[in-house]
């Protein structure tokens, strides 16, 4: 039996309601446009049933775990009573392999989930799947081009084919604040989480602040933690770190437009199987990748990233820059490394075009390239070299900058 509190717009009474759901989900009595608030004592996905469409009705959830792979086609709220105590795994048989993914946000829809832990997600499993090539995506969360704003939730061990282990942002806007996501995998794009604008219409935006994007892994893919693929992406005080993956262990941002600020990307790996090697993949970008991208990264940290080949060239410990438009600015990159050339950063520049690599009041510090390049190693189509303004050199191996800047 649920339990209903409905609260009109238009009062501060509320009514509590056992029953009185009739087979289209409103409540008797009740006009549909009103704001509701439903108990999930049993599942949520009748708690939902029984919810009208408004994006302040709520569907409150116990302090218990659900085993369920929930349909959200409406605007709601689902708010549970923090992640240690509300739980939501999409392992609905108990056979510890996830059935489908936890939570699929469906188009046009706006929806809050908050104060939850959402776990055990695999997309592999469920039969709703948005894009035409079928491809499996957002283990543990799928907002298809609706409007998701993620609060103080845990989303770990989600498995996602292709994209987006922890959550795939499907021409949707997603916010995603205080919150923990790790130990996910995608077998592409996006270990943690994928921004992707699928359907090229623009407007597809992912905000991440306060959180910690940790231990995902995009097997042999890009981006480990974050994939930012056609988006617009920001990361305000947010940790990503232990996260693997063959380009972009951190940050995969490829065409898109990024803003990383007062942000650490600390311990992640580009690295490819051997395997993938010996097919001829080069790992780039331990920390950060960027290509065709307008990126700016102020008042940051980037250390202890590592680029690592033992077959295949590997460029880039702490970023790799290709053909992008990337500013930083009052930030340190320490401990980096690679296998070959670029310790902290490798740049591959077009000037002509407007790509160019800018470096102000910034510390390279203990930066170790294989080849050359400890610091900064950059190439430039026109011979054009980066911009470094009031920046600090110190230790790295075996130069700073390599070529020399005249």
């Amino acid at each position: 039996m649920l339990l209903l509190v409905l609260v009109p717009a238009e009062s501060k009474n509320t009514k509590n309601i056992n029953g009185g759901i009739t087979a289209s989900g409103t409540v008797e009595g009740f006009a549909t446009d009103e704001a509701t608030t439903v108990v999930a004592t049993g599942t949520i996905q009748d708690a939902i049933a029984a919810s009208t469409d408004n994006t302040a009705s709520i569907v409150q959830l116990l302090r218990k775990t659900y085993y369920e792979n929930v349909d959200v086609d409406k605007s709601l709220q689902l708010i549970g009573m923090g992640p240690k105590a509300t739980k939501v795994s999409g392992d609905t048989d108990g056979d510890r392999v996830g059935n489908g993914r936890v939570f699929t946000i469906y188009q046009d829809k706006t929806v809050t989930l908050q104060g939850m832990t959402i776990k055990n997600g695999d997309a592999d499993y469920d039969t709703y799947n948005p894009t035409s090539e079928g491809y499996y995506v957002g283990g543990g969360i799928l907002n298809d081009r609706g409007t998701l704003t993620v609060i103080n939730c845990d989303i770990n061990n989600n498995h996602a084919g292709d994209y987006g282990g922890g959550i795939e942002n499907l021409g949707g806007v997603l916010t995603v604040s205080n919150s923990n996501i790790h130990d996910n995998i995608a077998g592409t794009y996006g270990g943690g989480v994928e921004n992707y604008d699928y359907w090229g219409t623009g407007g597809v935006t992912a905000t991440l602040t306060d959180s910690r994007i940790h231990h995902n892994t995009a097997i042999d893919g890009y981006g480990g933690g974050v994939d930012n693929y056609y988006g617009v992406m920001d990361l305000d005080n947010c940790q990503i770190d232990h996260n693997l993956a063959g380009k972009g262990g951190g940050v995969y941002d490829y065409w898109g437009t990024s803003t990383i600020d007062g942000s650490e990307i600390v311990y992640n790996t580009a690295s490819y199987s051997e395997e993938m090697q010996v097919s001829g993949y080069g790992a780039y970008g331990g920390g950060i990748y960027t290509e065709g991208t307008t990126s700016t990264i102020t008042n940051s940290k980037i250390a202890n990233n590592a680029a690592i080949g033992s077959i295949t060239a590997a460029y880039g410990g702490g970023i790799y820059d290709y053909y992008s438009t990337l500013a930083i600015t009052g930030s340190t990159l320490s401990g980096n490394k690679a296998t070959n050339d670029g310790g902290a950063i490798y740049a591959q520049t077009h000037s002509s075009t407007g790509e160019t690599l800018t470096v102000e009041n910034s510390q390279l510090t203990a930066n170790r390239a294989g080849d050359n390049g400890g610091g900064i190693y950059w190439l430039d189509t026109n011979g054009v070299p980066p911009t470094l303004t009031d920046d600090t050199f110190k230790r790295n191996t075996p130069n700073d900058v390599y070529p020399a800047i005249p």
